[in-house]
């Protein structure tokens, strides 16, 4: 279950303009770290979910579809 203050940031970043761009800021500093290594709420997704997206290997296309689902369930949560 997510904590109140995980929660009340995915729904800030759900609605927020930049999301897309920082979570591409998020991906491109957090490159080449291990999961554990990564905190925060960033670009509407939790460090697990930027790690998991990292991993991915997808195309551009993919990853951004990836990107809009996982948004999508945060603005869910």
């Amino acid at each position: 279950m997510l904590s109140n203050r995980t929660a009340l940031a995915r729904a800030v970043c759900a609605s927020c303009s930049v999301a897309g761009r920082c979570l591409v800021e998020a991906l491109a500093e957090e490159a080449g770290w291990w999961p554990p290594d990564r905190h925060y709420i960033r670009g509407g997704l939790t460090a697990p979910q930027r790690a998991e997206l990292a991993a991915g290997h997808e195309s551009g296309a993919d990853a951004l579809i990836r990107f809009g689902r996982l948004r999508a369930e945060a603005a869910t949560a």
